[in-house]
């Protein structure tokens, strides 16, 4: 299987192209926590969206070890084993040895966790500290330990730092405990935590307004919008959220067809409905489920338009899908002991051929094309990468595999005033990728330069051209060659 391989994959290979860039200019440039930075934003740089500290982490890495995609990949499945295993200890809270290491190899097995969990992607480290919330959480709800409360204080401050949207589902279900048997000193305990928690993030927030503020006006650019103002994106609007094409998209294309299976959606569904009237399990564990899907439909209703736009949002569903699949399992299993283990061996075997219809598609075309504008142009150079791959104004692969600042754009978006404007901010190079037949035209840019490469051909057969922005175009339009 195509697991550990130097060499970012799809789908979506921005955003891990994001995390990578994070990382490698971590590596190269010292650990700023507080002033991270990406190539796609010229000579700004500096981004703060989600707190970097797994970023951080791998760059510490490369320094031990060497600078290499499968150590980022090591360090993130490091991170999902330990969401695992957090996820297999809140299990066991509720349920017995047996049925917490079903529903452990079913979260390990979800086509979702199958690509992602070795993903250069930070989901799995905020996934990591969002199960730590929930077992600490619950722990210190029923107990009282302070070692609980300091354990729920550090694992939910990472949670909301790193990305508040998945630690938000775990906050109903820990407060079950104190909902089924009231304790006045335990409530004013958690709400004190739960409330300490969200002060460095509401401090990073604080900070990265600051820094939108700050970044250069590219309205120039078709459908760029200020990193300030990004309520639309995370909340989507409400006509989204009454779109019954919408909906089957959700509940269809990201949760059926791609993320779970078929036979694992199926089993997932037969599992939740016998987990609401099957008299094994407790009152506290029904309700605790109960509540932490509940926290998930909120966190659906919430973001919507965030779980339109990117399947890896589904993978806060992972624990309570595989929670409800071991309890499918284990119910046909108590019945009959070899058909439970059929249906959980077919299941399992249907995840692997789901992941690998729906993940692992490889991007050599696009490193070859990102190898060729390195080569073309100098480290210091700021570079206007056009690549018709590109659907926002943030995608940074062509730039952060080249190891170059600058901007990215369709190829529909480059115009001399696009152009211009960059220059104004320091661009120094034009380099187009294209793909398509009808897209050889743009290679005689007339207005991008003076050629560095002209229509140089990748290993699958696109074109890679290179201008440089910094003497003025040669007065005769540059000839296509054939």
């Amino acid at each position: 299987m195509t697991t550990l391989i130097p060499e970012i994959d799809a789908p979506h290979a921005w955003r891990q192209c994001d995390t990578a860039s994070f990382t490698h200019n971590f590596y190269t440039g010292g650990i700023h926590l507080l002033a991270p930075q990406v190539h796609w934003l010229g000579n700004h740089r500096t981004l703060l969206l989600e707190f970097p500290l797994s970023e951080a982490i791998v760059a510490l890495l490369y320094h031990l070890v060497t600078e290499s995609l499968i150590v980022d990949r090591l360090v993130y499945l490091a991170f999902f084993i330990g969401s695992a295993f957090y996820f297999h200890r809140t299990v066991r809270l509720f349920e017995d040895r047996t049925f917490a290491r079903i529903s452990t190899v079913a979260y390990a097995f979800i086509p979702l966790g199958i690509f992602y969990s070795r993903a250069v992607h930070i989901d799995f480290a905020a996934m990591f500290f969002a199960h730590g919330l929930l077992y600490h959480g619950l722990r210190a709800a029923t107990a009282g330990a302070p070692v609980q409360w300091i354990a729920t204080l550090v694992m939910g401050i990472f949670a909301f730092l790193i990305k508040a949207p998945y630690a938000l589902p775990a906050i109903p279900a820990i407060l079950t405990p104190l909902v089924l048997r009231f304790d006045r000193r335990r409530a004013v305990t958690m709400a004190t935590v739960l409330g300490l928690m969200v002060v460095p993030f509401a401090g990073w927030r604080v900070l990265a307004a600051r820094n939108a503020a700050t970044i250069p006006d590219l309205s120039v650019i078709p459908h760029w919008y200020s990193q300030g103002d990004m309520a639309w994106w995370y909340f989507g609007t409400l006509d989204q959220r009454t779109s019954y094409a919408n909906w089957r998209e959700l509940l269809y294309y990201r949760t059926v067809d791609s993320s779970l299976g078929w036979v694992a959606a199926i089993v997932v569904a037969a599992g939740a409905l016998i987990f609401l009237f099957r008299r094994r399990h407790t009152i506290a564990s029904r309700v605790m489920v109960a509540a932490w899907a509940a926290g998930l439909a909120a966190y659906v209703l919430i973001f919507f338009n965030l779980h339109l736009e990117m399947d890896y949002y589904q993978i806060p569903m992972m624990g309570v899908w595989a929670w409800w699949a071991a309890t499918a399992v284990d119910a046909i299993a108590t019945r009959h002991r070899l058909v439970g283990l059929a249906v959980g061996i077919v299941a399992l075997i249907a995840c692997v051929v789901v992941s690998r219809t729906s993940f692992f598609f490889p991007r050599t075309d696009q490193v070859a094309a990102a190898h060729l504008i390195s080569e073309a142009t100098p480290a210091d150079g700021l570079v206007i990468a056009v690549d018709s791959g590109v659907t926002l104004y943030s995608a940074p692969c062509t730039l952060s595999e080249s190891d170059r600042f600058g901007w990215a754009l369709h190829t529909t978006w480059l115009s001399p005033a696009v152009v211009a404007r960059l220059k104004e901010l320091g661009a120094t190079h034009v380099a187009l990728y294209t793909r398509k037949p009808e897209e050889v035209a743009l290679h005689a840019c007339p207005f991008c330069g003076v050629p560095v490469v002209e229509r140089a051909r990748t290993l699958a057969g696109s074109l890679v051209s290179v201008f440089d922005l910094r003497a003025p175009p040669a007065p005769a339009v540059v000839p296509i060659s054939h």
